[in-house]
């Protein structure tokens, strides 16, 4: 076989690569993406089309009564605010002991340390239903359930691990010598933590938070079993009760669920890629 024959036929088959590649993605991106862009469009239909049976994505006429009846819908804002409260205390606390955890792990060794910072990790494996038999007893006896803070210690269980694992991660990429700087010249080691590993460890804050947040934003179990109404419960409710909820109205309620956080995350990472925060 010749020279030419030879690179022409590594050519095809680079060509097939990328072709295949370019497909298979496009495939992923339609499978991910179509989904959520048919309940999009259903979220700005008219109840009266999508009972009738017609099918388009882009070609209807646009109904906004669903986001109105949803904007309208006071336990929606009740669930939104129940959401927002309990996804934020239980990732600033998360963050804080799993940082504070991650700096012990990475800058103190000990015997057994990488077991240990393992078996935290393995608490993230457990299913929920290991967490929430326990707590359920615990609080019916206390007479705690249906009370909003009664979520906040399995989410800050749920969370923590992988919050003490991604952060362990990024202090140690932190170099020990700013570290040792900054004892030389005075610093207290509350001090290094604050001026030094903090504003080195942000990116991995803020991603963290982000992630923690996300999680806790879309948690529903406990949530429902611990008779919270929060935002993924109250759509919840109404994909149970369907018969009774316009398919619009649902489209609506979940596009909202959808959004805020998302659009939370993009403008975060947005300001921090224009102007990076210092402390």
């Amino acid at each position: 076989m010749s020279k030419k024959q030879t690179s022409g036929i590594k050519w095809l088959r680079k060509k097939f690569s990328s072709l295949l590649v370019l497909l298979l993605g496009v495939g992923l991106f339609l499978f991910v993406f179509l989904p959520i862009f048919y309940i999009a469009t259903m979220s700005i239909k008219s109840q009266s089309y999508v009972v009738s049976g017609e099918f388009s994505l882009i070609f209807f006429k646009p109904s906004f009564n669903a986001w109105i009846n949803t904007f309208n819908n006071p336990r929606i804002w009740t669930g939104l605010s129940l959401s927002v409260r309990t996804a934020t205390i239980s990732t600033v606390i998360a963050v804080i002991l799993g940082t504070m955890a991650a700096y012990g792990f990475s800058r103190y060794k000990f015997r057994g340390d990488d077991d240990f910072l393992f078996f935290i990790l393995t608490q993230r494996m457990l299913p929920p239903i290991a967490i929430f038999l326990p707590y359920t007893l615990v609080w019916q006896y206390l007479d705690m359930i249906g009370k909003w803070y009664n979520l906040l210690i399995p989410y800050i269980l749920i969370s923590l691990p992988i919050t003490t694992w991604l952060m362990h991660a990024y202090i140690n990429n932190i170099p020990i010598e700013l570290e040792e700087s900054a004892r030389v010249e005075g610093c207290s080691q509350l001090e290094v933590l604050w001026r030094i590993v903090l504003p080195n460890s942000l990116p991995g804050l803020l991603m963290t938070s982000m992630f923690n947040f996300a999680l806790l934003w879309n948690e529903y179990m406990f949530a429902l079993f611990f008779r919270n109404r929060t935002l993924p419960v109250e759509v919840g409710a109404g994909i149970r009760y369907v018969e009774l909820t316009p398919w619009p109205t649902l489209s609506a309620q979940g596009v909202f669920l959808m959004v805020l956080p998302a659009t939370f995350a993009f403008y975060l990472q947005k300001r921090i890629r224009e102007q990076p925060i210092t402390f």
